[in-house]
């Protein structure tokens, strides 16, 4: 065959390649920034090279195959590089190093619907990975902010995939990894999916969404709110420590307004089956007594023998000169 431009850019990049295998980080560094210098006229040779070396470390002997190799540190140097070169007609390539958290990042950085539909759809692979420590039964290198800054890359789109994606599941753990991605981006974008994620039947998701939806200064719709209510009041979980379902008592508490939990507590307070919940409730809202006496004063006047006797009591707590936090007893 003639040694035409071709061949001669495939001798050029092979030779590159060859020195990510290097021990020595700043020589593969180097090879990687000339990598990417070529653009996209190396692409399709960069993506067979990926699959040739992804293939070959599949075949290692698992003991080997886990460790730290000059196999592996080519297959993260050609991921960085087809990311950093962002051409569309990487995805496929990439696509078959994934769940790698490199893959995942390359593809981000392409940002077309092809790499957020296959980011989105091999999250549970790789999310868990991007959150592990090193040491222990968790060797992979920790990538705090990954996924946050993995859809900031996509921009408003992929937050909407990732929301779309929540539309078609049920799966408890989808929305808490979701939840968890939502906190980290943690900007107007997320509300709405954030709302979704509350209404999920998990108190580490509610809570979660509560304090990233304060944070924010976003308003929840107050059916929605008062179910909530219903729910961390009225209601015990087994399953959950009384410290976690406290949290979650406080956090509905946080997220909600002083006449709204005056509301609550008149109209639906008799479904609180334990003094705590209700201690809690007139404590909070005897911290805010000039905005929760008009409404309690009203109360007096016209409302029903047991709305009287929770407002005269609420009133009696806002007066007093000592307000003490009611406590509990944690499991």
């Amino acid at each position: 065959m003639k040694y035409d431009e071709k061949a001669r850019l495939r001798e050029q990049i092979n030779t590159l390649v060859s020195e990510l295998s290097s021990e020595q980080l700043g020589i593969r560094r180097l090879a990687m920034v000339q990598l990417s210098v070529l653009g996209g006229q190396a692409v399709s040779y960069l993506g067979s090279l990926l699959a040739e070396n992804i293939q070959r470390l599949q075949d290692l002997p698992v003991p080997y195959a886990s460790e730290i190799s000059p196999r592996s540190t080519v297959v993260e140097g050609l991921t960085k590089v087809l990311g950093a070169i962002a051409d569309p007609v990487a995805v496929p390539h990439l696509a078959k190093a994934l769940p790698g958290l490199d893959a995942v990042e390359a593809l981000a950085k392409i940002g077309n619907r092809e790499a957020l539909s296959l980011v989105v759809q091999t999250l549970p692979q790789w999310y868990p990975q991007s959150r592990k420590r090193p040491g222990g039964d968790s060797p992979a290198p920790t990538k705090e902010g990954l996924a946050a800054r993995v859809f900031s890359y996509f921009g408003p789109e992929g937050v909407a995939a990732l929301s779309e994606a929540l539309e078609a599941t049920s799966d408890r753990e989808m929305f808490r990894m979701a939840s968890e991605i939502f906190e980290e981006i943690g900007d107007q974008s997320v509300v709405a999916p954030l709302l979704k994620c509350l209404q999920q039947d998990e108190v580490e998701i509610k809570v979660r969404a509560l304090n990233t939806l304060q944070r924010l200064k976003a308003k929840i719709p107050k059916p929605q709110l008062m179910d909530e209510l219903d729910f961390a009041y009225s209601e015990s979980r087994p399953e959950y420590s009384t410290y976690a379902w406290t949290g979650l008592q406080e956090a509905l508490i946080q997220a909600t307004d002083t006449e709204l939990l005056v509301e609550f507590l008149l109209h639906r307070g008799w479904k609180l089956k334990a003094s705590f919940p209700k201690d809690l409730l007139e404590y909070y809202i005897s911290l805010d007594g000039s905005r929760a006496m008009p409404i309690l004063l009203q109360v007096l006047e016209k409302g029903s023998q047991a709305e009287q006797e929770i407002a005269a009591n609420v009133i009696a707590k806002i007066k007093s000169p000592e307000k003490k936090r009611p406590e509990r007893q944690f499991y």
